[in-house]
């Protein structure tokens, strides 16, 4: 009687099979995830691109308001 010391060629291939399939899961989930973070690098940067832009109008605005107002003041006096 023979012993069997390996495994058949069915094994193998299941085994091959299986780790390809959890491979490309894995891939596939790392893939979604780098998309995700990049659509939300690419929203922060556009909010933190508007914000500051915001904050230069508002400035440019106060510097005007600051303008008119010492130049009513230098008239008056």
């Amino acid at each position: 009687m023979q012993k069997n010391n390996g495994f058949s060629l069915t094994e193998v291939l299941v085994a091959l099979f299986l780790l390809t399939s959890i491979s490309l899961f894995i891939l596939k989930q790392q893939l979604q995830s780098i998309i995700l973070l990049n659509n939300i690098i690419k929203k922060f940067e556009v909010l933190t691109k508007t914000s500051n832009e915001q904050e230069t109008v508002l400035t440019k605005n106060l510097e005007v308001k600051a303008k008119i107002v010492f130049d009513e003041e230098v008239s008056t006096n």
